[in-house]
């Protein structure tokens, strides 16, 4: 799965959706691959290196065992199919 983690900054923001759609449009136009899903995280909780770059196995750790500090998240998996009920 591809899982776009975002850095964002906290804000009075009620409705994160469009971001999280302008995120999903551009990485699939980008890499002809859509995202499974989409987090935004507060700003300055991605875990880094000490010379600043993202740790990816890190981040792999913290969205498996929910440590991130989630403002909003899209998850495919996580959307209603057509004819279930809410």
């Amino acid at each position: 799965r591809l899982i776009i983690a975002v850095e964002v900054q906290r804000s009075l923001e009620a409705d994160w959706g469009p971001v999280v759609q302008a995120i999903r449009r551009a990485v699939t136009q980008v890499h002809e691959l859509p995202p499974d899903g989409v987090v935004l995280v507060r700003h300055g909780s991605l875990p880094r290196t000490s010379s600043g770059k993202i740790q990816r196995h890190a981040c792999l750790r913290g969205f498996r065992e929910n440590s991130f500090r989630v403002i909003h998240q899209w998850l495919s998996w996580e959307e209603e199919l057509p004819g279930q009920s809410p």
